[in-house]
């Protein structure tokens, strides 16, 4: 785990052995800054509705994505203030499910929950 760290670049070295012998620029890391939720709507909807995700420091990147429930969905940036994610067709009717965020799909923040039901059914119709 890395200390906190400004956002920004960084190489990577590695010192091995008790003479510190130096491996220099095995990797690079990027650090993003923190990004922070304010809140999201709607708060509950079937399969495929969509979520907007509002907050700051929202990043443009294609590891950024939301799970919802067990189901991750990709977040589609909006901008640095809004992420979009849509409730999964495999996301199962549940009454509150986690809803979270993450800027590499493995790592993720909750933000709240939201509440997952199945869409309307017309079972008979009559004049």
């Amino acid at each position: 785990e890395l200390p906190p760290t400004l956002p920004g670049v960084y190489s990577l070295a590695l010192n091995v052995g008790h003479d510190q012998e130096s491996l220099n620029d095995i990797a690079e890391i990027t650090v993003y800054a923190q990004f922070s939720v304010l809140g999201f709507s709607p708060s509950s909807g079937t399969p495929g509705t969509k979520i907007s995700i509002k907050g700051s420091n929202f990043l443009n990147i294609t590891e950024m994505c939301c799970r919802i429930g067990t189901s991750n969905a990709i977040a589609k940036f909006i901008s640095s203030e809004e992420l979009g994610c849509v409730i999964p067709t495999t996301q199962k009717s549940q009454s509150r499910v986690d809803l979270s965020v993450s800027i590499n799909c493995q790592d993720f923040v909750s933000i709240g929950a939201v509440s997952v039901h199945d869409r309307p059914a017309i079972s008979t119709v009559t004049p």
